[in-house]
């Protein structure tokens, strides 16, 4: 009889899906928990030092060295003059990181709309234009500011592991309470059919009320095999 010969694997795979399943649920929970996280950052930054471009243009005394001093998680600040299509250093503080001979997509679009990314280094590039009293955009300030923390994915880590010591431990009982006794029922049934004794100590609970009836099934085919051969014999 091979009609529970998947039912091993099929014992392993049910807690291996769901493991899978909880698994990569964790991970896309994180994973926008943290763009959600990155997308807030980056808005708060990309304001303040649009209000500080505003300010600037506004010709209000503010200084590089001032609006620093508002923040202190910002690395570098420079501001650019826009003149003649081209970008000129004016003035910075702190760790410039700024070409203006060639500068990046990301400066150029900045003089029309506040700009934000992510450095390679993971900090963040901030840009926005510099206005004057007629409207017009007279430069950009530029700013590295230092990214906040994410979410630590050492503790994705952790759950997902204890994600898969419970299918693990799952598909062990199952294998154990299911697989094991049932294995024991086809070899009670195919005992009956030879006539061999069966026994019932590899049944669980949760296969005992089967167990009991295979069990009963078997001798009742034994006994039934058994008067016609001693009937013969009188």
């Amino acid at each position: 009889m091979q009609i529970f010969k998947h039912l091993r694997f099929n014992c392993w795979l049910v807690p291996l899906m769901l493991v899978g399943c909880a698994a990569g649920g964790i991970v896309a929970v994180h994973v926008a928990v943290d763009v959600r996280a990155c997308a807030r950052e980056a808005a708060v930054l990309t304001a303040a030092l649009a209000e500080g471009g505003r300010r600037l243009g506004e010709l209000r005394g503010d200084t590089l060295s001032s609006l620093r001093g508002i923040d202190v998680g910002w690395v570098g600040l420079t501001r650019l003059t826009w003149r003649d299509e081209r970008f000129r250093s004016e003035s910075s503080i702190g760790v410039p990181d700024i070409d203006a001979a060639m500068p990046m997509p990301e400066l150029v679009s900045a003089v029309h709309a506040p700009q934000s990314w992510r450095r390679d280094d993971g900090d963040w590039g901030i840009a926005a234009p510099i206005v004057g009293a007629d409207g017009l955009a007279t430069g950009v300030l530029v700013g590295r500011h230092v990214a906040g923390a994410t979410p630590a994915w050492d503790v994705v880590a952790v759950a997902v592991g204890l994600v898969v010591a419970l299918g693990v431990a799952l598909g062990g009982y199952l294998v154990r309470h299911l697989h094991r006794p049932v294995e024991a029922l086809q070899r009670a049934a195919e005992s009956a059919m030879t006539g061999e004794p069966t026994d019932a100590r590899d049944a669980s609970e949760e296969t005992s009320a089967c167990a009991s009836a295979v069990h009963a099934l078997a001798e009742r085919y034994r006994s039934s095999r058994a008067t016609p051969a001693r009937a013969v014999e009188d």
